[in-house]
């Protein structure tokens, strides 16, 4: 049993409500009014269980914290609405923000929102801008072969092959500086990417596997 939030001035009125209520619960649009999640808390509890790297993790937290939390964080996951995520997008915008870092940014305000749609918090995402998620970019220069055999003859001789790994094994810096003897078999000609190498400002060089 749970109480109107107001009473009425007729019965008529009191009968009317309870069917518009009870028509939401059928059609699952009705939302428990005891269920007043921060966004701030569930988008911690969130990070916490997302299985990132740590240069991941350290990005999507700096922009969590930098461009979504100073918006969002005390507000009720259920009001959030979709004017609300339109004005915060373009004042991000406005303020300067990085094309590409305000698309990351709603990336991973939809990202976290999608998953309090799936946990019954609300009835649907209000990230529903077309296009936001995405930012376009200049086309990125790349070498053409002479020029990647030109660029690896002009270094020291014990980064030559970094350069020709770089370019030709599709490798992240990472992967390449983690790269070990032992990891190159000459015979079956492969390479073995086992580790990778990471650096956050919390953690310092770190190595996974």
């Amino acid at each position: 049993m749970r109480a109107a939030d107001d009473t009425f001035a007729t019965q008529t009125d009191a009968n009317r409500w309870l069917v518009g209520q009870e028509a939401k619960i059928l059609d699952g649009a009705w939302q428990n009014p005891d269920l007043k999640m921060m966004f701030g808390a569930y988008a911690e509890a969130w990070f916490k269980d997302r299985d990132y790297a740590a240069t991941t993790r350290e990005r999507n937290v700096g922009i969590l914290n930098l461009h979504i939390m100073p918006t969002f964080l005390a507000m009720p996951l259920h009001t959030i609405t979709t004017p609300q995520v339109w004005r915060w997008r373009t004042g991000l915008l406005d303020a300067g923000v990085g094309p590409a870092t305000v698309a990351k940014a709603h990336t991973t305000l939809r990202t976290i929102l999608n998953t309090a749609v799936d946990d019954g918090l609300i009835q649907r995402n209000p990230c529903r801008i077309k296009g936001a998620g995405t930012a376009t970019h200049a086309e990125r220069p790349f070498l053409s072969v002479p020029e990647v055999y030109r660029l690896a003859d002009a270094v020291p001789p014990h980064c030559r092959v970094l350069v020709l790994m770089a370019a030709f094994c599709a490798l992240r810096f990472g992967e390449l500086a983690a790269l070990e003897r032992r990891d190159v078999d000459l015979e079956a000609r492969t390479v073995s990417v086992r580790r990778s190498y990471s650096e956050t400002r919390a953690h310092g060089l770190t190595v996974s596997r």
